[in-house]
């Protein structure tokens, strides 16, 4: 081989090298990504935005948060969703608490506990903090959330797997049934609560349910929500670019079908967000970086 030839053989393998260098800084990037979804419904007449925070395991994004702050900032969002695991069951709970404590100081949050909650064995104490900080905590309850004159329903359950736990007092099913009651209620009445009064207020039955495993969405979509949001899964972990499956979430195994993104359940729009956790175990994130939700909630 000419020394001509080993050079050329040389460059064609430093290319290589770094472009394979490249994609793999691209695969393993835990930079945070914002996803937007935009979804119409004739049950609105305003325009909201809400903004979805799950699995952020007690992580820290920049000293004080601010790198997961300064992003929710930028956004605008009218209300927060935090969809469970904001808590870790082995890690502190110093890097929650620094994000609680800020974000309600911006908007409105409403919390739904996940597995992680219950799992730290500290879930009573975890949801006291966050109702002292100001979060509305959602146990199988239906509030109402006003912004611009604009209603909805927020709803929230519990991790579905809590009748699993010792001594968690409480059956996901029965609260389900609660919600769907309330949903019903709030669906009969509409004639009546969608028309404006002299001050201007629109009382919308549009129903929002914070849940977070995805993979009973049937039943939830079978409670009449408008809009389900999930988290959990953490987008499949390793993911393939164009794809939307990763290849394994919790719950539901190898390839698993809800791990990210938006689709429609019957007459329910579901959106599970690939969330935030950067930790590793078992297998570090691939082609899957770290993820805030923005909703945009549109009127018809």
């Amino acid at each position: 081989m000419s020394i001509k030839d080993k050079s050329k053989d040389a460059a064609a393998a430093a290319i290589c090298a770094a472009a394979a260098s490249a994609t793999a800084l691209w695969a393993m990037s835990l930079k945070l990504t914002v996803t937007h979804y935009s979804l119409r419904s004739d049950k609105l007449r305003e325009k909201l935005r809400l903004a979805l925070v799950t699995d952020l395991h007690s992580g820290h994004y920049g000293k004080g948060q601010k790198v997961l702050l300064d992003a929710v900032e930028r956004e605008e969002p009218d209300i927060m969703l935090l969809g469970g695991d904001i808590c870790d069951r082995v890690r502190s709970d110093d890097g929650a608490d620094e994000f609680i404590l800020a974000a309600v100081k911006l908007l409105p949050c409403y919390f739904a506990a996940g597995n992680h909650e219950f799992k730290s064995g500290r879930v009573a104490e975890i949801k006291r903090r966050f109702a002292e900080d100001g979060v509305v905590v959602l146990e199988g309850e239906m509030r109402k959330a006003t912004v611009r004159g604009q209603s909805i329903n927020i709803c929230g359950v519990d991790d579905p797997r809590i009748d699993f736990y010792p001594d968690s007092g409480r059956c996901f099913l029965s609260e389900l049934d609660g919600l769907r009651s309330a949903v019903s209620a709030a669906n009969a009445g509409a004639d009546l609560s969608s028309r404006r009064d002299v001050q201007g207020v629109f009382d919308s039955p549009y129903s929002v349910l914070i849940a977070h495993r995805p993979e009973y969405i049937r039943t939830y979509a079978s409670c009449g929500f408008d809009l389900v949001v999930s988290g959990h899964a953490h987008g499949g972990q390793w993911r393939l670019p164009g794809f939307m499956s990763g290849v394994f979430a919790p719950g539901q195994g190898i390839r698993p079908e809800y791990t990210g993104g938006c689709r429609r359940v019957g007459n329910t729009d579901f959106i599970v967000s690939r969330g935030l956790s950067r930790l590793s175990p078992p297998v570090p994130r691939f082609f899957n970086p770290p993820e805030l939700v923005v909703i945009d909630l549109l009127p018809g």
